[in-house]
């Protein structure tokens, strides 16, 4: 049993990671990048068994590479979490050279998210707050194909073609902008701004703005027109952008 107490005012992510100084970096990075959620470290997810701790957390985040071997070490953690709360979201971290265990086991067990340990921490952090919203991330290095994959050489389909604007606007979600902001830096109106939202969401088949954020991040966009350029953002320099 672990010692958490609730009144934090963040949402709780329990990192499951059986390697103690894995544990340790995890739950820092967590601390740093993403405020927002209160980490609480375990070694073996049946350390959450009470104090209410499942029913308050809003995701888990398995690192799946246990000493004594990963897979059933895996399975008996997820099992056990869907036993005690099926509605969970689920993410495991997985070795980024193995793309196809990786999507293996993550459809094995039917996790929500997979995460390659080789991804960046702007990439992680924005795919666990997807996965913690409710939305699913599978990478393109975890054999997950993206819309550019799934279309012959000779098909361009206009519902994956994402016009100059909805680039701009599409860039800017990636950044974490709220649409106020995004109309200010685009000179346009609100309700312009959410139009392209949902368009955008529509031609990306995503449900939501973070996940149209991720996709941003990951570059799952569709094929661009040729010579389309995305028009250039007013103070946006060249910098790496803000994490969401």
């Amino acid at each position: 049993m672990v010692a958490w107490k609730a009144g934090t005012g963040r949402r709780l992510l329990v990192v499951v990671e059986p390697h103690e100084l894995l544990r340790g970096c995890i739950r820092c990075w967590l601390d740093s990048s993403c405020p927002e959620f209160e980490a609480l470290a375990v070694s073996d997810i049946e350390a959450c068994g009470r104090g209410g701790v499942l029913r308050r957390a809003a995701a888990v985040l398995i690192g799946a590479h246990a000493p004594a071997g990963p897979e059933p070490w895996l399975e008996g953690q997820v099992q056990w979490l869907r036993r005690r709360r099926e509605d969970l979201p689920v993410m495991i971290t997985v070795d980024g050279h193995e793309p196809a265990r990786a999507a293996s086991l993550a459809d094995r067990w039917g996790v929500q998210g997979c995460l390659p340990l080789s991804s960046s921490t702007d990439v992680a952090a924005a795919a666990i707050r997807l996965v913690a919203a409710g939305g699913a991330y599978r990478p393109h290095e975890a054999g997950v194909e993206t819309p550019r994959e799934r279309l012959s050489p000779d098909t361009k389909p206009e519902a994956a073609i994402l016009t100059p604007r909805e680039e701009a606007v599409l860039d800017l979600l990636g950044r974490g902008l709220p649409n106020k902001v995004i109309a200010y830096e685009l000179g346009m109106s609100l309700g312009t701004v959410k139009v392209h939202v949902h368009n955008i969401m529509t031609k990306l088949k995503v449900r939501n703005r973070t996940a149209a954020a991720v996709a941003a991040r990951a570059g799952q966009r569709g094929p661009q027109p040729c010579g389309a350029a995305t028009k250039p953002m007013p103070g946006s320099g060249t910098g790496n952008a803000a994490e969401l």
